[in-house]
């Protein structure tokens, strides 16, 4: 179980930052996008495998395997030890110390006997049956890998079947365009070029054989006959027949991890691109090449999806219109990468999945719980002395250590100093003032008012009339105040006016100037040709005839 959940961690991780870099990056060669996504779909079981094996952390720390699939059994924790009651104490000094930021206190015991020191007896553990879950998810494991296998070579089964009368390849100029390519290649040994009346797309068969449809041997020109033997063999000379039956495989035993789909279209679509190259270069163009690619997707539109294990020219899920686009307008974006580049990318993506992803262990614990944290930690005896230490101070600040031997204990107390305590705030001051003003006796009695503050104010008392006049004072002062804003106001607005007024007669001079321009133009066009002028003006107004 942790290995399988490692897996996943590991795979989700590595194959969603490939398909990130990829998408980010969209013109990275070709080379380096299989040899990621190679390394995306077979990389996590070594992963996997090294972090189970060797143990190596990683820089985040591990994942708690869930208590629910621990195959273990869990075990009720054993009960502290109990210390007897000590004997009647007899002699008892203290000796304290400061040191720098530690207080030590020491305190002797002696008593008149040797303690008795009784551990209680731990209660028997009753281990708890062990949890069925991890033996029921790798029975669903196996049985989902089971059905997978089995309908991977069910599939495998009838594509056999249905190529069982498939016939070799005799005529011209098929066969001569395959001979010629296959001595471009420089093969130590020719495939096999076969024909079958049951296929819809050209395929690639194991490590030495290429399968036709019949039309594409009959209704095909040279030209794209010559494309179409080019891609095959290009996949021949890439291995890749065997690369699809080992991502179809890992797919169908790790069926739960979906993005394993993923990662083989990305393989497959990536050595289509690659085949495709390769085919123009050896043909010189790729334009009959993606004509034959246009015929053969109209062959496949009706037809059963065929098994994932072998390389079709021309599938439903091949990115065919990309592919076309590609071979017309020559968008290539690198070829192969060397092997030393491809082991450099393995290894290096591998080594950041196991020091950066985390796995997953029983061991990992999400954090001490209080249950976790023993209050007194007994030390076995050591010539005969019984050493005690109190840990229940997680912050450190202070630790306990008693040692009991020959009747005599002693305790050892180690804290940090407490700092003085500050002086005690004074105590508030009880004040209240207020503020009473008189108002003017227009009411027959005079107007009175009060302004608490709340501890602190101020008493203020005047002349009646006197106060009637500051108010007075205060009420015309605003008025002026009022005044001078609506003045202000006023001002701004006429000011805004004036501008307004001299934009329109700018505006207006500008207008007359131009009708000034177009009248001399029309004069200047009627003197210089054959009509005649007329201007005649009644009053103010003047009228021109051309």
């Amino acid at each position: 179980m942790e290995w399988l959940l490692t897996y996943v961690v590991h795979s989700t991780a590595l194959i969603a930052s490939v398909w990130l870099l990829t998408s980010v990056i969209p013109k990275i060669s070709l080379g380096t996008k299989e040899a990621l996504w190679k390394v995306a779909l077979l990389g996590p079981l070594l992963t996997a495998t090294v972090h189970q094996a060797a143990g190596v952390p990683s820089v985040w720390g591990e994942l708690p395997l869930p208590q629910g699939l621990r195959s273990e059994p869990a075990v009720a924790p054993a009960a502290p030890p109990v210390l007897a009651t000590p004997a009647p104490v007899v002699e008892r000094r203290v000796v304290q110390h400061r040191n720098g930021d530690l207080e030590i206190t020491a305190v002797r015991h002696r008593a008149a006997a040797a303690p008795v020191v009784a551990a209680a007896a731990p209660a028997p553990s009753t281990p708890s049956s062990p949890s069925p879950w991890p033996w029921v998810l790798l029975s669903l494991w196996v049985a989902g890998a089971a059905i997978a296998l089995g309908r991977l070579a069910w599939a495998t089964t009838r594509l056999r079947t249905q190529l069982h009368g498939r016939r070799d390849v005799i005529e011209d100029p098929v066969l001569e365009s395959f001979l010629d390519l296959c001595s471009k290649t420089g093969l130590r040994k020719r495939p096999r070029l076969t024909a079958s009346p049951h296929l819809r797309s050209p395929i690639a068969l194991g490590r030495r054989e290429i399968c036709l449809p019949e039309r594409a041997v009959d209704s095909l020109t040279p030209q794209q006959q010559q494309g179409m033997l080019a891609h095959e063999l290009a996949h021949l000379v890439r291995r890749d027949p065997q690369w699809m039956v080992v991502t179809a495989v890992v797919e169908s035993l790790f069926f739960f991890q979906p993005l394993n789909h993923l990662a083989r279209r990305k393989i497959q679509e990536v050595a289509e691109f690659q085949c495709d190259d390769w085919a123009a270069r050896q043909t010189g163009t790729g334009v009959h090449l993606a004509k034959c690619l246009a015929e053969v997707a109209g062959w496949v539109e009706d037809g059963p999806p065929l098994t994932p294990v072998v390389t079709s020219m021309a599938d439903r899920g091949s990115p065919i219109v990309r592919r076309i686009t590609r071979l017309l307008h020559q968008r290539r974006f690198g070829g192969r990468v060397h092997p030393v580049g491809r082991v450099a990318i393995g290894v290096g993506t591998l080594a950041l999945v196991v020091a950066l992803v985390p796995g997953v262990s029983h061991t990992a614990q999400a954090g001490p719980t209080p249950a976790q944290v023993p209050v007194l930690a007994q030390a076995p005896e050591r010539g005969g002395v019984m050493i005690i230490e109190d840990v229940s101070d997680r912050g450190h600040e202070r630790s306990i250590v008693r040692l009991q031997a020959d009747g005599e204990t002693v305790e050892i107390e180690v804290q940090a100093a407490r700092p003085p305590l500050p002086p005690p705030p004074p105590p508030p001051r009880e004040e209240r003032v207020e503020i009473i003003v008189h108002g003017h006796p227009w009411w027959g009695w005079g107007w009175f008012g009060m302004l608490d503050l709340g501890g602190m104010g101020v008493l203020i008392e005047d002349d009646p009339y006197d106060s009637f006049g500051m108010l007075e004072l205060d009420r015309f002062h605003r008025y002026g105040e009022r005044a001078q804003r609506h003045a202000e106001r006023a001002q701004r607005h006429a000011e805004r006016e004036r501008e307004r007024a001299l934009r329109r007669a700018e505006r207006m001079a500008d207008r007359a100037e131009s009708w000034a321009d177009r009248l001399e133009r029309d004069l200047e066009d009627a003197l210089e040709g054959d009509g005649s002028l007329s201007i005649t003006c009644d009053g103010g107004a003047c009228v021109v005839e051309l």
